[in-house]
């Protein structure tokens, strides 16, 4: 049997959609009336997926990346976007901000 991925959803620091699925991120690329459209968030890499709208769903299976997954680093980008866009839309001091996000974040990957 296949396993079932979990697919992490979470914003860019400008608030778009990204997609954390199989140890690779995604960033938005285009959204249809059907589905939405991810690219792999390095630049180099062709790798693609496509997600229902309301991105619970995966469409087809992601294209080939040239490079390894790093599942890693996903709760890390999510982290570091949770603190820019706060601290872009708050009046709160940067500490407040780093306590208020960082009591949330789960300590088995703090020490990536």
């Amino acid at each position: 049997s296949k396993t079932i991925s979990t697919i992490m959803k979470f914003q860019s620091k400008k608030g778009k959609p990204m997609l954390g699925y199989e140890g690779y991120i995604y960033t938005s690329e285009r959204k249809t009336e059907a589905k939405m459209i991810f690219r792999c968030q390095n630049r180099d890499c062709t790798g693609r997926s496509h997600t229902n709208p309301s991105m619970d769903a995966i469409l087809s299976a992601p294209t080939e990346h040239c490079h390894a997954p790093n599942p890693g680093r996903i709760p890390v980008v999510e982290l570091k976007n949770k603190i820019k866009s706060r601290a872009g839309e708050s009046d709160e001091p940067s500490s407040t901000i780093l306590h208020n996000i960082i009591i949330s974040f789960p300590l088995d990957t703090a020490g990536q």
